[in-house]
């Protein structure tokens, strides 16, 4: 097999990614698309990155990667036949790529980049190196259909074949090696968060209001995320009910489908979610399982909102004590959490909120997760 000079060509990774829509997974890998970069100090050559999606649709992640003109090869994967083509397709693309590395994301992702691997590797065609991503932590598998269960349990045993598993959270880590995945070559990298487009603007808080129809004197928390048993939002709208006097506006896909109420407005996903953190007062996460890094809870931190959160992944590394925490999955503790946070002065709400903001500037901002992640795919 003839060897590339690094002289002479690019490192190809090649993504592998269920959908492009707008969930977390698809909000890192794009960020990591438009703006990743080499870290500082590497010589080598330059990055081409190409992305494979499982399966084809028109959300937000896609439409902007397609207007950056990153090459996206949709595999249309809808049955459990159709993954004999897919594997056929992704092996011709191989061919004609070879990738220095697949980059496997979410636990369907992942076991498609292994299986690719494997499949170059036994033909004598290529030897890619193989990285996982790994997005949540203690899944509660009961919840989720059957194909998920067996996808958790392959990408288990295939995590021993990977050459890395990168983890964006010390939780998921340490849960997912507990359950047998490979300790071996795991490692965390938090999540980013573009601090430049999620940012105050107070300014233009009222406008935003009289745009969406909410009060201009309310107090409004605001619940961001797809409707999934992860997100509780059972307990959300119980916490509603007890608390009329504040409107709750939850924000995500098939969310709409939701009861509504006097004061629980649920709304569909938009591609204008900074809009909806602008006009807020309070951001309110309150899974209690599944999560890794609550995207939402850093972008919202660092519009400044104050974050109220339970217990779930490294949320209290990522509000750095700048917020209300409840225990468990405990409707009197989160409402005790609300009315602290209730109780503030707007001085001391402002105090917060600059806190929070620059928490996630130095700790969680965009650059950081690009020269991490990199750092740790090239290492």
């Amino acid at each position: 097999m003839p060897e590339k000079s690094s002289e002479t060509t690019n490192v190809m990774i090649l993504h592998i990614i269920p959908r492009l829509e707008f969930g977390g997974a698809e909000n890192a890998l794009t960020g990591l698309l438009l703006k990743g970069h080499l870290p500082k100090g590497n010589v080598g050559p330059p990055l081409r990155q190409v992305v494979v999606t499982m399966r084809d649709y028109p959300g937000s992640n896609r439409q902007k990667l397609d207007r950056a003109g990153i090459r996206i090869i949709a595999l249309n994967l809808h049955t459990p036949l159709s993954i004999f083509a897919a594997l056929y397709r992704s092996f011709r693309l191989c061919r004609q790529l070879q990738p220095d590395q697949i980059v496997g994301w979410l636990y369907y992702g992942n076991i498609l980049a292994s299986l690719l691997a494997f499949i170059l590797r036994i033909s004598g065609k290529q030897n890619p190196k193989v990285s996982h991503n790994i997005r949540n932590s203690h899944m509660q598998m009961d919840q989720y259909r059957v194909a998920l269960r067996l996808a958790y349990r392959v990408n288990m045993l295939m995590s021993h074949t990977a050459n890395q598993t990168i983890y964006n959270s010390f939780a998921g880590l340490q849960n997912h090696v507990a359950d047998g995945y490979a300790k071996k070559n795991a490692m965390v990298v938090h999540n980013g968060t573009d601090t430049d487009y999620f940012c105050p603007a107070n300014t233009e808080r009222n406008t935003i209001r009289r745009r969406l129809g909410v009060p201009i004197s309310a107090t409004v928390i605001l619940i961001v995320g797809r409707n999934d048993p992860q997100k509780n939002f059972d307990l959300i709208m119980q916490l509603a009910r007890m608390n009329k006097a504040q409107l709750f506006v939850a924000v995500g896909e098939d969310v709409e489908t939701l009861p509504s109420d006097d004061n629980f407005l649920p709304l569909a996903q938009t591609n204008d979610i900074r809009s909806f953190y602008r006009m807020a007062n309070f951001i309110l996460s309150a899974s209690t399982f599944g999560e890794g890094f609550q995207n939402s809870v850093a972008e919202g931190m660092a519009c400044g909102l104050v974050p109220l959160y339970t217990q779930s992944g490294d949320i209290d590394l990522l509000t750095g004590g700048h917020g209300f925490s409840a225990h468990g999955n405990d409707l009197n503790s989160l409402n005790k959490a609300l009315a602290s946070a209730l109780a503030l002065s707007k001085r001391e709400q402002r105090d917060h909120a600059k806190a929070g903001r620059n928490h996630i500037i130095k700790n969680f901002g965009m650059a950081q997760f690009h020269s991490q992640y990199l750092t740790t795919l090239l290492g």
